[in-house]
């Protein structure tokens, strides 16, 4: 039986991109187009999924290149040797706790916070974590002291860390009986 003219054209759709026209099983389901098919046909989807992937992974290799090469710092006499990269963890690359970095910055002659900050920051580092760490080194280990000059707070290395102080130790309080019994009776001493 001869299938009608109307039917055989609902049948055949038209890819855009080959500019083939191919039965509509030919195009991937898209429920959000009347037809209930996708606009291109399923072979040149997937050389454009397939140009994209291979796109993204070629930028990536260049970015990464990139970033290794401006990592790493260029030796001044082609003779002498690279120094040695400091062991990894993973996909990180090991680094010194951020209370440590803070330390060094002020060894170096970051004074104020912001100074600091241009020494220790990046994009792993928040502003918290450069806070956190000064008041560790101003207030658990005493490394660090600060003073005010005008309305600016200046950061400055002890030559000597100071102990933390340690509190007054009371004397031991009697502790409270738990029975009547033991309330009733009188306290011998």
């Amino acid at each position: 039986m001869p299938t009608s003219p109307r039917k055989l054209e609902e049948e055949l759709k038209r890819c855009p991109i080959c500019g083939q026209t191919e039965e509509d099983v030919e195009f991937g389901v898209c429920r959000a187009r009347k037809d209930g098919r996708n606009l291109y046909c399923k072979a040149c989807i997937r050389l454009k999924v397939t140009a994209s992937r291979r796109a993204l992974r070629e930028y990536q290799i260049a970015r990464n290149r990139l970033l290794k090469a401006n990592s790493e710092p260029a030796a001044e006499v082609a003779n002498e040797p690279q120094p040695q990269a400091p062991p990894t963890l993973g996909w990180r690359s090991r680094k010194p706790p951020v209370h440590e970095r803070v330390r060094d910055a002020i060894v170096r002659g970051a004074r104020t916070y912001n100074g600091i900050m241009a020494v220790v920051w990046d994009h792993r580092t928040s502003k918290d974590e450069v806070g956190d760490a000064i008041a560790k080194l101003l207030l658990d280990t005493r490394e660090i002291r600060t003073e005010m000059v005008g309305e600016t707070r200046h950061y400055f290395l002890r030559e000597k860390p100071q102990p933390k102080p340690q509190p007054e130790k009371r004397p031991a309080v009697r502790a409270a009986p738990f029975t009547w019994t033991a309330l009733c009776q009188p306290i011998s001493r």
